[in-house]
This record gives structure tokens, sequence and C-alpha cells, in this order.
């Protein structure tokens, strides 16, 4: 065994067994601690997993029923449920859940940190593999990455505060009105993100995190690697927990476009629609485009459209870019509002037919990757 057992953490202060376990139930291992607030976390759960929630999802029978089934499909080692944020006791729902499945279920009493049982789970494991005749240096650095993804995760999900980071951000030298937040697919930082000088490095089962000072230097590290993240810079800490879930965000942009996103970028037009289902997307470029393009297979109107909304609506510079007369600008778009139905001289039109190209243009791009 390399971790601990559930008997072992139950000694901590404020954490109590619900209903009655077997002395098998009370041996099981714990080897990893992981807070969610998901209706069903399986994909993120791992074997041996305390799983601890406040229920913030779980508000009806259903709900629980299925978070109950997740954490029992993932072979989650038991539940903790803190009590008294969001709900005063643990729900029927879930108790009943629990004692069907055969799954251990705990309180954790409110002011008790989930973090707490995280780093007692967290010393112990380290202690075992000790005697196990592990590496220390790389042993403790693999704790410690999980330590500070674990913490990085509860001040993201507002489970802890960004002041928690505090100690472990110092100790790395950095300027806390001024951090660089980096979100990762797991793994990445224990491989080509490991030799970075000066960065606390965080590893969840899904996200790695990276927290620093110079965002140039980690942009150059991803293009050199092939890494994608999201990416965020001058972070004062109390603006820690946004900064992560805004990273998080840009994450999933990131993994789609195989790039590194700069946060800031999902608050343009462009960020927003990538939010959008690719599907819904497909839908709207069909409606709009699809007649335009079946009568005009040169595509003569739609890059006439695009020269036009390119020159800021101006008929000028779109003849110049087009090299036409600005007549013949004017022809052309009047044959778009005739079979599309959209008048490009319409605000609210253009902006529906430049969402409609912009859309097409990234679908075709997905489909060459």
């Amino acid at each position: 065994m390399t971790g601990t057992t559930l008997r072992a953490v139950l000694d901590l202060d404020g954490l109590a067994l619900v209903g009655g376990a077997s002395h098998a139930s009370l041996d099981r291992e714990v080897r990893y601690v992981q807070s969610t607030e998901l209706v069903d976390p399986r994909v993120y759960l791992r074997a041996a997993e305390l799983v601890c929630t406040v229920g913030a999802a779980l508000v009806d029978t259903e709900s629980c029923r299925r978070f109950v089934e997740a954490v029992v499909a993932a072979h989650g080692a038991a539940i903790a449920f803190g009590i008294g944020d969001v709900h005063d006791a643990v729900p029927e729902a879930v108790v009943d859940a629990c004692a069907n499945s055969g799954l251990p279920l705990l309180t954790v009493a409110q002011g008790v940190p989930f973090l707490t049982i995280s780093e007692f789970v967290i010393e112990r494991r380290l202690a075992a593999e000790r005697r196990l005749g592990a590496s220390v240096p790389d042993l403790q650095r693999v704790v410690s990455r999980e330590r500070v993804g674990q913490l990085i995760q509860l001040v993201g999900d507002r489970l802890a505060s960004p002041e928690a980071l505090r100690v472990d951000l110092v100790a790395s030298g950095l300027d806390l009105e001024r951090l660089t937040v980096a979100a990762f697919p797991a793994g990445a930082s224990a491989t080509a993100l490991g030799d970075l000088n000066g960065w606390l490095l965080g590893e969840t089962p899904t996200t790695a995190y990276a927290l620093g000072a110079d965002s140039t230097h980690l942009v150059e590290v991803c293009e050199a690697e092939r890494l994608v993240c999201g990416l965020l810079t001058d972070v004062p800490l109390h603006a820690l927990t946004r900064a992560i879930r805004a990273v998080d965000e840009a994450l999933v942009m990131a993994v789609r476009q195989r790039r590194v996103v700069a946060a800031d970028e999902m608050i343009t037009l462009a960020g927003l629609l990538d939010q959008v289902p690719r599907a819904t997307l497909a839908r709207f470029v069909d409606r709009l485009l699809r007649p335009l393009r079946s009568s005009d297979p040169e595509g003569v109107l739609l890059g006439t459209l695009k020269a036009f909304i390119e020159g800021n609506r101006s008929v000028e510079r779109a003849a110049r870019a087009e090299f036409v007369h600005v007549n013949t600008v004017r022809h052309r778009l009047a044959r778009v509002r005739e079979i599309t139905g959209r008048d490009p001289f319409d605000l609210d039109d253009l902006t529906a037919l430049r969402i409609a190209i912009w859309a097409g243009d990234v679908g075709r791009a997905d489909q060459r990757r």
C-alpha cells in the first residue's frame, strides 16, 4: 500500500463516518484526494480517490444518485461531504445511494478545509513511498505538484482563498501583483515544463498548471515543445480565482485550435463564438452561406462580401481590394441580399453574415487538422 487508509483519514478532526461500515471498507486505500462540484465527475477521478464535495450541484434525488454512481464507477475510496456551506446535512438521497452501493460516506465539518485532508493523504503517501525505497527527490517533486494542483483547483472552485497559495508563490520568488497563470493538458508539467526555473507547477488529473512571471519564455517553450495552453498575464494574487477559471476556459479553445490561447481572446467575438458548439455553428453557416455558394460557385460574391466587411463597410475600399468599380460592388452586394435575405448594409444582417463567414472558415480549418 502506497497511500493511507480510510480509517486513518477518519482520525482527522472534523471528519465523521455516516452510517455503519465494514472493517474492509474502513481499510480501503486512499491514495488521492479530489474536490469536485460536478454531478458526474467520473472522467476526472482515479481509483482509490477520496472525493470531496459540498454538494453544490446535488439538488435532487437524480443528481445525488448520479454522483454516487460516478464515484463507484471510478472505484473511488469514499465520499467526503462538506456540510454547512451549501447543505446543513448530507442529502438523504446521497446517504441512501452510498448505503445501497456500499460506498463509505464521511461528513466534513464546516470550517475544515478539504486541503487539510489532501495534505494528510499526501504526507502519508510520501512516507509510504520512502519506506518502499522510492527516489525521495523525484517523489517529493511529484507529490509537491499534486499538492499545488489540488490547491489551485480549490482556489479556482472558490473552495479556498488565493491566500492559500501565498507561501508557495513567495517561496518561488514570484511577484504577487504580476503573476502569469497558464493551464495545460494533464502531464505537461511533468515533461516539457519540468525544468522551468522559478515557476510553481501543479498537477490535477485533467490539467497541469504553471504560475510564474516570464510569459515570453513560457510561450517559447510551448512553441518549441508544441504545447498548447490557456494563458493570462499580470494577475494579482487577489484575482487568482477568476484567472484560474479564465485559463481553464482558454485551454478548451487552445486544445481545439492547437495553439497557445491568451484568456483575453475569449472576450473577442471570435473567442465568444468559439465557445458555441460546432454543430450549432455548422447549421447557422449552412442556412446563410449554402444558397450563396450554390448560386455563386466561383465565390465572387462571397469574396466581395468579405472585402466589404474587412474594409469596415466601405464600398470604395472593397472596390479597391477587388479591383472593380464601386457600382460593381454595390451590384454584387445587392445579389447577396437577394440570395441570402440578408442586407449587407444593415448592421444586424451584416453581423450575421460575418459570423457565418468566420464559422465557415473555422469549420474548414478544423477539417484540415
